[in-house]
């Protein structure tokens, strides 16, 4: 039996993924959620990749990243990231005030992206990206 694939018919009101035009709004490069995603993406990417090689010096006793710069690349938006890389690599799981530290910070990234994502939300990041960009002209 061959797959086929079939979109639920949702109102342009409740838009959801199951909607191709919708996903084409999210995933399109002239779209801000596009550059919201890569933006965030970037950061988790970056803080994973900063837990693994302060590991790497943690092992090797080499010079390594200060906390507050760890913290900092989660907070600005790389939460996912370094919670994930600190699980996998094993690092820093015990140490307080860290380890409480990074996990407040993964519960107001999470608010942060359901903000950003939201239409509301994606109107003012629209509306600041705008307003920053005609500052710079």
């Amino acid at each position: 039996m061959p797959f086929t694939m079939k979109f639920i018919s949702v109102p342009e009101s409740q838009q959801s993924l199951s909607d191709p035009s919708f996903l084409d709004q999210i995933i399109s490069v002239h779209s801000i959620n596009f550059w919201i995603l890569c933006f965030f993406g970037g950061l988790c990417i970056l803080s994973y990749l900063q837990f693994g090689w302060d590991k790497y010096c943690a092992i090797r006793q080499r010079w390594r990243i200060s906390e507050n710069t760890l913290l900092l690349t989660a907070f600005l938006g790389g939460a996912l990231g370094a919670k994930i890389g600190q699980r996998a690599f094993r690092h820093k799981t015990t140490k307080e005030p860290f380890r409480t530290s990074l996990q407040r910070i993964f519960f107001w990234n999470f608010a942060l992206y359901a903000i950003a994502f939201s239409p509301q939300g994606k109107a003012a990041v629209t509306s600041i990206a705008l307003a920053f960009f005609n500052g710079m002209q």
